[in-house]
């Protein structure tokens, strides 16, 4: 009865440190490459999904915003077949006067949007037409 005993608690000890090792050496999910837009210099770079815009960009702060501002955005990009990447739009938040809330506009526009206002609203919609036509480009 006794040596029934021993191995039931052996075989449970094997399980539970097979079951701790799977878990321990289980993949992590991926981490996906996509564009960023440098302010300064109107320029692509790659980042991690992991990254939140702004970021930090290769140019550094953000010109003529005061020390420490990034100025890297989240980009959202068309591959246009047998031309340049398209910028279709610019994402970022800011946490210190909108806590929460994501900013949105085109390259070329002077002012950022709420994404839920009517004007970033009809931004997010005419990117997802654009993107529904094309393939949204991540780096290599």
């Amino acid at each position: 009865m006794r040596q029934l005993l021993v191995l039931g608690l052996l075989c449970l000890a094997v399980v539970c440190v097979y079951g701790s090792w799977r878990f321990m050496n289980e993949p992590e999910e991926p981490i996906q490459k996509v564009w960023f837009y440098d302010l300064n210099t109107n320029e692509l770079f790659a980042g991690s999904s992991n990254d939140q815009a702004p970021m930090a960009s290769p140019s550094g702060d953000l010109n003529n915003a005061g020390s420490g501002t990034p100025a890297g955005v989240r980009a959202l990009v068309l591959e246009v077949e047998g031309g340049p990447p398209k910028v279709l739009l610019l994402m970022t938040t800011d946490e210190e006067k909108q806590p929460g809330v994501h900013l949105v506009k085109r390259p070329n526009d002077a002012t950022w949007q709420t994404d839920n206002s009517p004007v970033g609203l009809q931004m997010l919609q005419e990117a997802q037409v654009a993107l529904s036509t094309g393939a949204e480009s991540f780096p290599e």
